[in-house]
């Protein structure tokens, strides 16, 4: 029969091994799964052997029993921190109840933190999200009613195919981690789609705001709305509607959240509401949830439903004024978008934003030398962009956009900021503005015509230990 076994590594890690076993007698087998080298028995004693990563495969014969009682037993020494789950092949039935208390063992790990789930739902049954509910919850002690949260911090799917039975279920996981679920910081969710029970209805976006006459279909909408309260949100689904659609208030909730620094929505039919609720949310000037503003740093969002730039757009360009914590922005638009308008209000915004310091613009459209002319217009005083992706345009102001994104790269904004101040001594202007960039003759140029008198005014010191600068003063 075949098992899997619990056993350490000597690469320091656990890992739940195949063993496949012969046997004439129940006593016989069980000898037999359980069996471990010497070098592994020592390992199961040894502080410096424990693991910090472990993956466990699941197959439609694996004995779930057998790996939850495996799993029952490590607890009492595990030190593992990530658990990713895969099913290589035939997958178990999601919906036995070995399979519930399988999941039950792995949310009480006493050190997990990181909680994957990958490949997993894709052949016959689709993975059930009350499971989700059971690996972020743990049976409560005396002193509390019910269940409560462990300690899971991220919770990582990739490739997994989403089902539930009733709406409870959505709505039970979505209470789980607004609010029990307190050390949850990070969900990640790349390539995953949800099966016709949840996608039946939900594919029309912010329109599902109206009634519909199927009243059967489950609404992820509350998962969604949930993932507020975390730090870090990222959800890439495998196309539009595979995950379902969104509605604008839905939208509204995660862009005003005072707790998201990460936000990325990848796949969902948003449209021109959404991008007000995201403009809105960006705008330090917003006063929601008792004039706290949101402290978006990351940010990533799939506009391709967006058949044109409409208010939500402009305003999202608006809002990049008068932000002052983002750093990522990284936008998908469709080809119609491509009219200039929108991409040189873009740019304009990027004249006064002071912290944006990576933009990625994804279009199928062509840019035009128009539009990467005024991002060369606004990169002349803006010293923070040191990375900018305008689609794959290869035009005539390419090398003027790298020329400005890598002097920014170089600090630049740092070296005019404190021109002229006992901060910048003539030997940090060598050590920190001309040597990195010695091999770089542009650079170069611009950091001596920035201040030439470095070239001129020399103090004779007595301790000059420093080679590397003289070997730069002696080059110039």
């Amino acid at each position: 029969m075949a098992s899997r076994t619990l056993l350490s590594s000597p690469s320091s890690s656990w890992e739940l091994m195949d063993t496949t076993t012969t046997t004439s007698s129940t006593t016989g087998g069980a000898a037999a799964a359980t069996a471990t080298t010497e070098e592994e028995e020592e390992g199961h004693h040894n502080p410096d052997m424990m693991m910090e990563e472990d993956k466990l495969n699941l197959r439609s014969h694996s004995n779930v029993t057998k790996i939850t009682q495996q799993i029952c037993e490590a607890t009492l020494f595990a030190t593992t921190q990530s658990l990713t789950v895969v099913c290589p092949g035939c997958e178990p039935d999601w919906n036995l109840l070995a399979v519930q208390g399988l999941f039950q063992a792995v949310a009480a790990l006493p050190h997990l933190a990181e909680f994957k789930l990958h490949c997993v739902g894709l052949l016959q049954v689709a993975f059930p999200i009350h499971l989700l509910t059971t690996v972020l919850t743990r049976e409560s002690d005396s002193t509390t009613n019910g269940s409560v949260g462990n300690g899971i911090q991220v919770l990582d799917l990739n490739d997994v195919v989403l089902t539930a039975a009733t709406q409870e279920e959505v709505d039970t996981l979505a209470h789980v981690i607004s609010h029990k679920a307190t050390n949850l910081k990070e969900f990640r969710l790349f390539g995953c789609l949800a099966d016709d029970l949840l996608t039946h209805n939900n594919n029309n976006g912010s329109n599902n705001n109206n009634n519909n006459n199927n009243n059967t279909a489950i609404q992820m909408d509350p998962l969604w709305a949930a993932l507020a309260t975390l730090q870090r949100v990222e959800i890439d689904a495998v196309d539009d509607g595979l995950l379902g659609g969104i509605q604008s208030s839905t939208v509204q909730t995660l862009a005003h959240s005072t707790t998201l620094q990460q936000f990325h929505l990848n796949g969902f039919c948003l449209d021109n509401d959404c991008l007000v609720a995201l403009a809105e949310g960006l705008s330090n000037t917003n006063t929601h949830n008792n004039n706290h503003t949101t402290k978006f740093t990351d940010l990533s969002f799939d506009l391709y439903s967006v058949d044109h730039p409409g208010q939500g757009a402009f305003l999202l360009t608006d809002a990049l004024q008068s932000n002052t914590t983002l750093e990522k922005l990284h936008l998908s638009i469709s080809h119609a978008w491509n009219d200039d308008k929108f991409l040189q209000a873009m740019a304009a915004a990027l004249s006064t934003h002071c912290t944006l310091k990576s933009l990625i613009i994804g279009t199928c459209a062509h840019i035009r030398d128009t539009t990467a002319q005024a991002f060369c217009q606004a990169l002349a005083s803006n010293y923070v962009l040191e990375f900018l992706q305008l689609s794959r345009y290869k035009g005539p102001y390419k090398a003027l956009l790298q020329y400005y994104l890598k002097l920014n790269a170089q600090k630049r904004g740092y070296f005019h900021a404190h021109f002229g101040s006992n901060h910048l001594s003539r030997e940090r202007w060598i050590r920190e503005a001309l040597i990195p960039v010695r091999d770089d003759v542009d650079a170069l140029y611009y950091f001596l015509h920035m201040n030439p008198m470095m070239l001129l005014c020399h103090d004779d010191d007595d301790d000059d230990d420093d080679h590397e600068t003289n070997r730069m003063e002696q080059d110039l």
